[in-house]
């Protein structure tokens, strides 16, 4: 049985009465000793590793047999007979969503335009004259 968890890759294999058992594939070169598997609970047989992302072939040898885990993420015809499949997706990455502002806190935009004329025309006004001013007011309306 194999578990991938952001790259990381749990093997387990039940051989209880097993006395030595190692894991074999490519990610190891097919080296029969180089990657033992320690002994757990209830008859298993466990190694971890952290692999890339991609797809790879492997089996277990226990006490000198071959063994294909059937239940991997699928088998395929080897040079001997089924390899296991292990497939390793890219790490997931954590999103951190940034809360967004209170409705109350969200001030609006103030219209400067329309305080830019209004300046302007008071001081057309404070400037003018008493007819002058009389012009501007019925220009306005």
């Amino acid at each position: 049985m194999v578990d991938v968890e952001n790259g990381k890759v749990m093997f387990s294999f039940f051989r209880p009465q097993a006395k030595e058992v190692f894991l074999v594939g490519d990610f190891n070169g097919w080296q029969a000793d180089s990657l033992p598997m320690r002994r757990g609970e209830g008859g298993y047989w466990k190694a971890q590793m952290e692999l890339p992302q991609g797809q790879y072939r492997f089996r277990y040898l226990a006490d000198g047999s071959w063994y294909t885990d059937f239940a991997a993420f699928g088998v395929t015809p080897g040079p001997y007979h089924y390899d296991s499949l292990v497939r390793v997706a890219a790490p997931v990455r954590a999103v951190v969503e940034t809360p967004l502002p209170a409705a109350a806190a969200i001030r609006p935009r103030r219209r400067r335009r329309r305080r830019i004329l209004k300046h302007a025309f008071t001081e057309q006004f404070q400037g003018a004259s008493a007819s002058g001013r009389a012009d501007l007011v019925q220009g306005v309306a």
